[in-house]
């Protein structure tokens, strides 16, 4: 048996042993919240094993099954359509990338999916290190690149055209621990997870890694939160012997919100809040201050694994024992708020979303910018470099002066620039803004742009 196939049969049994020990752990009693959950079946009989869902780039949502070897697309309304994914490595967990394709982890290679279901495999082997360890985890990031989680010691790049480039971990870094999962914050960095060594980490684009302890915790799942900092999940089985709920801000200060189970997946919800798993007949969410409430599934034994926020502003998750995908509606939230990632700006109370992409060349690619928060209202994106911002904006209510939201921005580039405004609360209303190729960016000062007041 090689290597890579010893390393795929250990992560499916170590899947197996967590599934287990989840199940038989005991759960906290479920307390009230206003909401509607409902549920799909997937096609494909049990058990298909269904692991990672992302948000997709065409307002669907995304799903890995692991053991079938295919991934599942669910549109708004529910409907599922599967692709094969053409060989026998399961995909783990996917991502949208900013080339509007879908990319997974296999275990063995990286993969990129269209949205028409045609696949690409990217095998690494030019990355002078034998290929791809055991990638599971995938995120997109800086530089317009996709990063993984290797289960080797390493994180790596893969630009959209496959390109690999692979940061081996220095002893200070713990060669041989498994970095599982890996998300983008909002500094610009790399974030990923340490279960063995109990510690999160932040790896620079250029490589350089900082460790940060959450001794007595098994950090898991990892995500960018609402409020400028990492949250993270916690698996029972570390020093303290429980789970919960960890954050995280970017210059590494730590707080745990302990429970007596595991927690999986975890992401930012429409709500302002942070949502989970726990393999449980349960969904938990906890706000910034910690306050935790859980939202019982309908399937019995349904074990939620991952868990994302959809372009509809619902929460949609993977039911890995049900064989079922299921949607949250938050109560009490309203239309769909805006969701921060590294491409898109939440401005004026998350209401709107914004989002940039430049090109250079008639004929080139249209690229995703990076987006940095500033203030509740105002944010800018780079193009090539995070030290050369090219495009400041900022949403004001002006509802009391003229019965509309103001959309102001300055660029310092001539190159062709896209700005993209979106009225979460309003039936997602969408304004666009266009720079022409080789034209100085001229200043945009739209006090009418949404009359969609209050």
């Amino acid at each position: 048996m090689s290597c890579g196939a010893r390393g795929e049969n250990a992560r499916v049994e170590s899947r197996a042993f967590r599934f287990f020990f989840a199940l038989i752990l005991f759960v906290l009693p479920s307390m009230g919240v206003s909401q509607t959950i409902t549920e799909y079946a997937v096609a494909t009989p049990a058990p298909t094993d269904l692991y990672g869902i992302t948000k997709g780039p065409d307002g669907a949502v995304w799903f890995g099954e692991s053991r079938t070897a295919k991934i599942g697309r669910v549109a708004p309304d529910g409907s599922i359509t599967e692709f094969p994914t053409g060989q026998g490595h399961p995909p783990y967990q996917l991502a949208a990338g900013p080339d509007g394709n879908i990319w997974f982890a296999d275990g063995g290679s990286i993969g990129r999916m269209t949205t028409a279901g045609q696949v690409t495999y990217f095998r690494g082997a030019s990355d002078g290190m034998g290929g791809f360890g055991n990638p599971e985890d995938i995120t997109a990031g800086p530089e317009g690149a996709l990063w993984y989680a290797d289960g080797v010691g390493r994180i790596g790049k893969i630009t959209t055209g496959g390109v690999v480039t692979v940061f081996p971990l220095t002893p200070s870094q713990h060669v041989g621990a498994y970095p599982y999962t890996i998300a983008a914050g909002p500094d610009g960095n790399l974030w990923f997870t340490d279960a063995d060594n109990q510690e999160i980490e932040r790896m620079t684009p250029t490589g350089t890694v900082t460790d940060f302890p959450v001794t007595g915790f098994r950090p898991y799942d990892i995500t960018a939160g609402p409020d400028g900092a990492m949250w993270f999940t916690i698996q029972a089985g570390g020093g303290s012997g429980s789970g919960g709920i960890g954050r995280i801000t970017t210059t590494g200060e730590v707080r745990t919100f302990p429970l007596n189970s595991s927690t999986f997946s975890i992401s930012a919800g429409p709500d302002g809040n942070l949502w989970f798993t726990n393999l449980s007949d349960q969904i938990g969410r906890i706000t910034l201050d910690g306050a935790i409430t859980w939202i019982p599934v309908l399937s019995a034994s349904a074990a939620p694994w991952a868990i994302t926020t959809g372009a509809d502003g619902n929460l949609w998750f993977t039911e890995t024992a049900a064989n079922k995908i299921g949607r949250l509606q938050p109560g009490g939230t309203g239309a769909p708020l805006c969701v921060a990632d590294s491409h898109t700006l939440c401005l004026n109370n998350n209401r709107f979303a914004v989002t940039a992409s430049f090109q250079q060349a008639p004929n080139g690619a249209s690229v995703q910018a990076t987006a940095v928060p500033l203030t509740a209202d105002t944010g800018y994106f780079w193009f090539f470099d995070a030290s050369n911002i090219e495009l400041v904006t900022k949403v004001l209510n002006g509802c009391t002066s003229n019965d509309a939201y103001w959309v102001f921005a300055a660029g310092l580039t001539n190159v062709g620039v896209n700005l993209a405004v979106m009225d979460m609360q309003s039936g997602v209303l969408m304004k666009t803004y266009e720079n022409p190729i080789g034209t100085p960016f001229a200043p945009i000062q739209d006090t009418s742009a949404f009359r969609t007041c209050p």
